[in-house]
């Protein structure tokens, strides 16, 4: 049976080995070397489906079950693995407990009863006593792909794939080239704007310096590519828009680069206004 389809696109991380200390490591070796898991979109579909049964039973658990998910996802680039860890009930306690946190105490009650929140935050105590620093190696975004998100990539870099009646779009690039391009991005923003797209880029660096400097970053458009028609999935060109906004502002081209972030903001509304659609 086909899981519905993720309506999220994702930005990940993947690290090599020698960014895990033990016994980490090891459990990631272990899964590079069982082959290749399932790709990011099927994964992405397993962890929704996941996440509403956890929802949906008689007494929700609010957080999924990881049995029978896979544990990472792995790249293998110029002749090297690299692992993208999923942990997906931390990476979802961690939303969980943002959400609350975000709330009034008697509304987040509303949504999760206080046993609930502080088991969650004892897990997430637990995992970082045995693991270390917790770190996110997926940053997830519904009904559409942030814009500061197109920002470490280029054209080139563009993987654009079908197999049988699966399609998928990816950008993948070296963690140098994702650093180096948002360094400069955030160069020209904090000598012209200010706001929460300056701030947005900066979280987009610092999140990118938490991992090791030989790691990969993938923006995948998951299931994304099931709502957008093939001519226009070949056509997005939402990298060169943005690169195109950023290079007019830096030029002092302020009509340019309005004129480029619209059309790529607009593509972006438009689509996720569907998830509003009865």
């Amino acid at each position: 049976m086909r899981h519905q389809p993720s309506y999220a696109s994702h930005l990940r991380v993947y690290e090599p080995l020698v960014a895990f200390p033990e016994p980490d490591r090891a459990r990631w070796r272990a899964v590079v070397e069982q082959g290749q898991p399932p790709d990011g979109s099927a994964v992405a579909e397993l962890e929704r489906a996941a996440g509403l049964a956890a929802l949906v039973g008689r007494v929700p658990t609010f957080l999924p079950d990881e049995q029978g998910l896979p544990a990472a996802l792995v790249e293998i680039a110029d002749g090297v693995a690299r692992v993208c860890p999923l942990r997906t009930r931390i990476r979802a306690g961690l939303a969980l407990a943002g959400f609350l946190d975000a709330l009034p105490p008697e509304v987040a009650r509303a949504f999760a009863p206080d046993e609930v929140a502080e088991g969650i935050e004892d897990e997430l105590e637990q995992h970082e006593r045995e693991y270390g620093e917790l770190k996110e190696h997926v940053l997830t975004e519904t009904w559409t792909v942030p814009l500061h998100w197109f920002i470490p990539f280029e054209p080139t870099e563009r993987r654009l794939g079908s197999a049988g009646q699966r399609r998928s779009l990816r950008y993948l690039t070296a963690m140098s080239k994702a650093r180096r391009r948002t360094a400069r991005a955030l160069d020209v923003l904090q000598r012209t704007i200010e706001g929460p797209v300056l701030e947005r880029v900066e979280g987009l660096g610092r999140w990118l310096e938490e991992f090791h400097p030989h790691s990969v970053v993938e923006l995948d458009y998951g299931g994304l590519v099931d709502l957008i028609p093939d001519a226009e999935l070949r056509a997005d060109n939402s990298v060169e828009e943005v690169r195109e906004a950023l290079e007019a502002l830096g030029d002092g081209e302020a009509v340019v680069a309005a004129e480029a972030y619209e059309r790529v903001s607009v593509r972006w509304r438009e689509l996720a206004v569907r998830s509003t659609a009865s």
